[in-house]
């Protein structure tokens, strides 16, 4: 029938008809893909407008253009992760523990520095504002009696009358822990403390001070000291050094200066004698007084 024959004529496969030598339909021709081409050898890439075939895959979406692939990004489209940094090191900090001696005693150290600067600047405006003047010091008259230098054993007394000024004209001077020396050139013969006294402004006062070999206060004489002075009494004059050591401190009214130690040196006291007796007296430039020098 002609049904049948239509349908086995469009069943027959195209490998059939190529044999037979029947040409293809267009429905046939649109279902078969052309044969690849056979690569040739020596020709790379091979000419022509050869077109490679598709990968296997699933076609790129109607309307949007493939995912361009960038150098140096993953195919995934994820970047690669990053090196992070290592956090940094953990040193743990042990608690400072100061002992109660340690902190007391920094404390005792820095009031004492306080107190310390605070007294030294006081002080020192006190002295600027006050500026005392040092007191003069004179040797009157000196006299010598009852020297006796025999058997190597000094006996004799001392009096003198040494004059004090204060020069200054709103302070006021004290003067304590008095102690007066007698030397024989540079050798001490005898030593008395006198009493502390006080002068006003601007006045002038007679201190006499009167020293002795009293055995209570007699210091010890080597005896080629007292023979040396025996040798100097031959000549009718012998030379003595009072020297004073003295405490002073200065005041005007509530105010008053830093105390110092002073000493006096009144040098070079040459005692005449009369004729072979033990008693002399101050032979000075015709009688007159001797300056002392003060240091402090």
């Amino acid at each position: 029938m002609p049904s049948s024959h239509s349908s086995s004529s469009s069943n027959e496969s195209p490998t059939r008809r190529k044999e037979s030598g029947a040409e293809p339909s267009s429905v046939e021709r649109s279902h078969v893909h052309p044969p690849p081409p056979q690569p040739t050898t020596g020709q790379y890439p091979p000419p022509g407008n050869y077109l490679p075939p598709h990968m296997m895959g699933y076609p790129p979406a109607m309307g949007y253009p493939p995912h361009p692939q960038y150098v140096g990004y993953p195919p995934h489209g994820y970047p690669y992760p990053q090196n992070q940094p290592l956090p940094p090191a953990y040193y743990a900090t042990q608690p400072g523990y100061q002992s109660s001696s340690s902190g007391f005693f920094r404390s005792f150290i820095i009031c004492s520095t306080l107190i310390l600067v605070l007294f030294f600047t006081i002080s020192l405006m006190l002295s600027l504002v006050l500026h005392p003047q040092l007191p003069n010091f004179k040797v009157d008259a000196l006299f010598v009696s009852n020297l006796n230098t025999s058997n190597s054993n000094l006996t004799a007394n001392w009096d003198a009358n040494i004059t004090v000024e204060n020069p200054n004209k709103k302070l006021k001077a004290y003067f304590t822990n008095v102690q007066t020396n007698m030397y024989h050139n540079e050798d001490i013969v005898s030593v008395i403390y006198a009493s502390p006294f006080e002068l006003d402004t601007k006045q002038t006062t007679v201190v006499n001070v009167k020293l002795t070999t009293n055995p209570s206060n007699q210091v010890m004489v080597a005896r080629w000291v007292v023979d040396e002075m025996a040798k100097e009494r031959g000549t009718g004059t012998v030379t003595f050094n009072l020297r004073m050591q003295l405490r002073s401190e200065f005041k005007s009214g509530e105010l008053s200066s830093r105390g110092v130690v002073l000493r006096v040196f009144c040098e070079d006291l040459e005692v005449q004698f009369q004729g072979t007796t033990g008693n002399g007296a101050l032979n000075y430039n015709g009688g007159k007084s001797k300056d002392c020098i003060v240091y402090y």
